[in-house]
């Protein structure tokens, strides 16, 4: 449901398949313009929370550091910017834990980000 190229162009994308994608990503929250990620990079399980959280809504809380505790066994691998980013995204179901694991800088595989995005469906719909 979000319109595609909804946002201000961006400075430093070129004319490319991904644009407005990032324009509407940006505009929404879910991406900074500073940040932008390589539209053929590897995403990691921290980046796919903090996109689907953002994308949620929830970034300015996910943002606040320091009140979040990360339910897995490597909680002390995510560092404090992002707990609550992955802290918001076990416990809403978005992200499953891999063996209690929440594994920050583990790849996304393709069928895995489809299941994220199906569960992040879900939990918008709520």
């Amino acid at each position: 449901g979000w319109p595609l190229e909804s946002g201000d162009d961006i400075e430093g994308i070129p004319d490319a398949w991904y644009k407005p994608y990032y324009q509407t990503a940006v505009s929404l929250g879910v991406l900074e313009a500073g940040n932008l990620p390589a539209p053929d990079s590897p995403v990691k399980r921290i980046d796919a929370a903090r996109y689907l959280v953002s994308a949620a809504g929830l970034k300015k809380a996910a943002g606040l550091e320091g009140i979040y505790a990360v339910p897995a066994k490597d909680a002390n691998k995510i560092s404090r910017k992002d707990a609550g980013f992955a802290a918001i995204a076990l416990k809403a179901r978005i992200v499953a834990a891999v063996d209690g694991n929440f594994a920050p800088d583990n790849v996304v595989s393709r069928g895995e980000a489809a299941s994220m995005i199906v569960r992040y469906l879900r939990f918008a719909e709520e």
